[in-house]
């Protein structure tokens, strides 16, 4: 395996434009590779969409959350400043958030390029790049190509031309991992330290591949007529139109609407779970669990007072508790569900 792996420094590298600005190539098909930034390594060379992998992330209790936060914010005065205090209330604050199913049908990429984060999610941090080409996956699955968000509706299986670029941290860290080291022998790999976006930029030069800046509306410097990337963009959009490929931004698609849907569905019926879970195994009085039972059925609105209530009764170390058995529980639920359907 080791003949396979690059290592590559990008440390002092700052990555400030395109790797060409101007271009007298015309792109082809075979010019475009796909590029997605995961926090999920691709086990048996698939990418699985967000609800067949049953992924799951954390977020604020609707019924308690506030409340929570109030009185965390009586114990660090000093929460909303910059310094040890205020990472100490954020730090502790994550303790209460719930496991909520991420219920998304669809998987992104983008082309040529690595995006930043925008307002529509956060890409940073994440420990894999992906580079797979787009030509291989010209099928049905595939419902939007736009140099920003290429996005599928299916898994997807990735060819034997596929790269993976790993966070040197997270490679060090599972060096003796067995499984890990198994699966990477699936894949040509390259292992970096530093600036992200500047080895990904590096790894498509290696590969033969112009690669661009990227943001949430198309590449950086896309609208100039004369640039590398205006007619990366411009191939792309004629390719689309011409094999009736749609340009839809993913955040107005029908497919976008109905998982959101089902989010929240799902999201109200996990928070209510959550909040049952604390009444059942807590020291809750009687009365007080009865109220909320009662105002559950019939006015959430009136809730609040009784949520306070809650967390000054119990305290925040049960409920932290609670929090961590209830989420550990239900994500080995998914997991267990996950591994029959595999």
């Amino acid at each position: 395996m080791e003949e396979k792996i690059k290592f590559i420094d990008t440390t002092d590298v700052e990555l400030k434009g395109d790797s060409t600005d101007y271009s007298d190539k015309e792109y082809t098909i075979n010019d475009c590779i796909l590029v997605r930034t995961t926090d999920i390594f691709p086990s048996d060379g698939i990418v699985q969409t967000p609800i067949n992998g049953n992924a799951y992330g954390f977020g604020k209790s609707s019924f308690i959350g506030e409340s929570i936060s109030k009185k965390l914010k009586e114990k660090y005065p000093n929460y909303y400043m910059m310094g040890d205090e205020g990472e100490k209330y954020s730090n502790e604050l994550a303790q209460f958030e719930v496991c909520f199913e991420t219920l998304r049908r669809t998987i992104h990429f983008t082309i040529n390029g690595l995006v930043g984060s925008t307002a529509y999610g956060n890409f940073e941090g994440k420990p894999f790049v992906i580079f797979e080409p787009l030509k291989y996956h010209l099928d049905e699955s595939l419902k939007s190509l736009r140099v920003e968000d290429v996005y599928f509706d299916n898994d997807m299986k990735l060819s034997s031309e596929c790269y993976i670029l790993i966070d040197e941290n997270y490679f060090k860290e599972n060096s003796n991992n067995l499984e890990f080291l198994e699966q990477l022998k699936k894949f040509k790999v390259y292992v970096f330290r530093g600036n992200q976006q500047a080895a990904v930029s590096k790894v498509l030069s290696d590969l033969g591949y112009d690669s661009f800046l990227v943001s949430s509306n198309g590449y950086s410097n896309g609208l100039n007529d004369r640039s590398a990337a205006n007619k990366m963009w411009q191939f792309v959009n004629k390719f689309a139109k011409k094999n009736n490929i749609s340009l839809d931004r993913h955040f107005y698609s029908e497919i976008n609407y109905e998982d959101s849907v089902k989010r929240q569905e799902k999201g109200k019926e996990i928070d209510m779970m959550h909040l049952n879970y604390i009444l059942d195994n807590s020291n809750v009085s009687e009365e007080l669990k009865n109220k909320i039972v009662q105002l559950l059925s019939e006015d959430y609105f009136l809730l609040e007072p009784l949520m306070d209530e809650l967390v000054g009764e119990i305290g925040l170390d049960e409920i932290k508790e609670l929090t961590k058995e209830f989420n550990d529980m239900y994500i080995s639920e998914l997991n267990s569900t996950k591994n029959k359907t595999r």
